[in-house]
């Protein structure tokens, strides 16, 4: 039987143990980059949402604030605006049919507006100037 030599590289092992190292640190970059990229986008996401809570949060206080007044004083008008630390809300004209009043509201937080339309009904009591208000409709509304 005829045997042939054989070569064996005795440094193959090193390659084998270097290529690994490689692969594995390659890998590991690319879940990092992906990692670190997923979480900006989450903040961006999570950053306007609360934006766009906060903006909406500030059209109901303007809501509400224009509820108090035409409680008080069924002539209120609207149109003014309510500032609160650098964010603020606008209570727009305010339309009346009787004793129904149509309030609109815009909260505004950097670039993001929310609105809000209510429809509400004033009856004051003439005997006892007691003043009832019910509200018929309140609904975040993309323009009035």
């Amino acid at each position: 039987m005829l045997h042939l030599p054989t070569f064996q590289n005795k440094n193959s092992g090193g390659y084998v143990a270097l290529m690994s190292v490689l692969i594995i640190s390659a890998v590991g970059t690319i879940v990092a980059i992906s990692l670190l990229t997923l979480g900006m986008f989450s903040r961006r996401a999570s950053f306007a949402l609360e934006q766009e809570y906060k903006a909406q949060a500030l059209a109901r206080a303007c809501a509400n604030v224009a509820l108090e007044k035409i409680r008080l004083n069924a002539n209120y008008g609207g149109n003014e605006s309510i500032t609160f630390a650098t964010d603020s809300c606008n209570i727009l004209s305010i339309s009346k049919n009787q004793n129904i009043y149509t309030i609109n509201t815009r909260g505004i937080v950097s670039s993001v507006f929310r609105k809000n339309k209510i429809i509400v009904t004033r009856v004051e009591d003439p005997g006892t100037l007691v003043v009832s208000m019910t509200i018929q409709s309140w609904q975040e509304v993309a323009d009035f």
